[in-house]
C-alpha cells in the first residue's frame, strides 16, 4: 500500500513539474502564427529524419506525439503535413558527433602527458587522410585538455554534407596534441577553438 502510495505521489509530483515546465511554451504556442510555423517545422525535421527509413509506423506514431503535443486539430494536422510533404527533404543533412572522452592515449609531452584535441571532417575517402596537408572544406576541432592522457570532452560538434553525397562520404575523426606544429594546421583551417591560448 506505502508503495502505490509513494508511486502516485511521485506521478502527481512529476506531472506538476511537467505542468511547470511547459507553461512557457503552451503561451507562445496561444500565437497561431508562431505555433504553425513551429508545427511545420517539426514535421519537417521528422520527414527527414525518417525519409531513409522504411518504417511507416515509426513515422505515424512520431506525427502522431507531435499532433498531441501541439494540441493540433485533424484538419489542420493534415494541412500542415500536406505542405511540409510537398516540401520534399531537405538538401543538407547534419552529421552530429559525440566527443564523450578518450582512454590510454599515447604520451607527447616532455612530462608524460599529452594536450589533446580531436579533429574532424567528412571526406570522401574511407582511408586515413592526414588533416595537415589535406585540402578539405571543413575540418573542425574540440577543446584542447591540457597535461592528460584521459581527456573528457563531452562536446558535440555538427557537421553538414549535401544529401546526395551522403553514402559517399566518412566521418573521419584524429586525436592530435597541441604543439607548435598543430599550431599551423589549425590556423590554417582556420579553427582554434580553446586551442593555444
Amino acid at each position: 500500500m506505502r508503495r502505490r502510495r509513494k508511486l502516485a505521489n511521485t506521478r502527481a509530483r512529476r506531472e506538476k513539474e511537467d505542468e511547470e515546465n511547459l507553461a512557457p511554451i503552451r503561451d507562445l504556442l496561444e500565437n497561431e502564427d508562431y505555433r504553425n510555423e513551429l508545427y511545420s517545422s517539426t514535421l519537417q525535421v521528422i520527414l527527414n529524419r525518417l525519409e531513409s527509413q522504411t518504417k511507416e509506423f515509426a513515422e505515424f506514431e512520431m506525427l502522431n506525439y507531435a499532433k498531441r503535443l501541439f494540441s493540433m486539430s485533424d484538419n489542420e494536422h493534415s494541412d500542415l503535413l500536406a505542405k511540409a510533404r510537398q516540401h520534399g527533404a531537405s538538401a543538407h543533412c547534419i552529421v552530429r558527433v559525440l566527443f564523450q572522452r578518450g582512454e590510454g592515449l599515447a604520451p607527447k609531452d616532455k612530462n608524460g602527458l599529452s594536450d589533446p584535441y580531436c579533429m574532424v571532417s567528412m571526406t570522401r575517402a574511407n582511408h586515413f587522410v592526414d588533416f595537415s596537408s589535406a585540402k578539405l572544406e571543413v575540418v573542425k576541432t574540440t577543446e584542447c585538455k591540457e597535461r592528460t592522457l584521459a581527456p573528457e570532452w563531452n562536446e558535440t560538434i555538427d557537421l553538414f554534407v549535401n544529401r546526395s553525397q551522403v553514402d559517399d562520404c566518412y566521418v573521419q575523426v584524429q586525436v592530435w596534441d597541441l604543439d607548435a606544429n598543430t599550431m599551423g594546421v589549425l590556423k590554417k583551417a582556420g579553427k582554434s577553438k580553446g586551442v593555444g591560448k
